[in-house]
Parts: C-alpha cells; sequence; structure tokens
C-alpha cells in the first residue's frame, strides 16, 4: 500500500485512506529512521501483523513510503484502515 506519512505529529494515526495512498501521522521525528520504525510498529498494530509480516518497500528517506503486507488480503487491509481512521 501506498503511504503517506506526517512525522513529528502529536500522535500516531491514520488521517485518510483512499484508493490511492493511506495518510499516517506519526509523533516520532523522520532523523535515524525514527518516524519508520515508529510506523511499522503502530501498522502492525492496527492491522494486528508482527514486524516480520511486513515491509517497507519504498520509502526509507522520504515521505511517502510503499508498504507490503503477509498473510492479509487488500480487502481485509483496507477493513482495517478505514475502522482507524481518525480525523
Amino acid at each position: 500500500m501506498a503511504i503517506e506519512v506526517e512525522d513529528r505529529a502529536q500522535r500516531s494515526a491514520i488521517t485518510r485512506v483512499n484508493a490511492d495512498d493511506v495518510r499516517v501521522t506519526v509523533a516520532a521525528p523522520a532523523a535515524r529512521g525514527e518516524a519508520n520504525n515508529e510506523l511499522l510498529e503502530f501498522m502492525g498494530k492496527v492491522l494486528g501483523l508482527r514486524l516480520s509480516q511486513m515491509t517497507l518497500q519504498r520509502g526509507w528517506n522520504n515521505k511517502s513510503k510503499l508498504l507490503v503486507v503477509e498473510d492479509l488480503s487488500a480487502r481485509q487491509v483496507y477493513e482495517k484502515l478505514l475502522e482507524a481512521v481518525q480525523p
């Protein structure tokens, strides 16, 4: 799934889900990969997955990321993300 990440937010949250991408905020800064680590931990909680079931395929150094998840269908991922959206 394509993810747009905003770092240094007040809290980690999913703020938008659409057919093109998912918008996620994380509290950690982008420095030293902290935001990426927090993103993976947060998405694991939202999707009910272990870190070993998710891989950042692209985007370690920018705000646009590509997250690959195992053991869930695209529909299951979409439904879990929609349930977690916070305005």
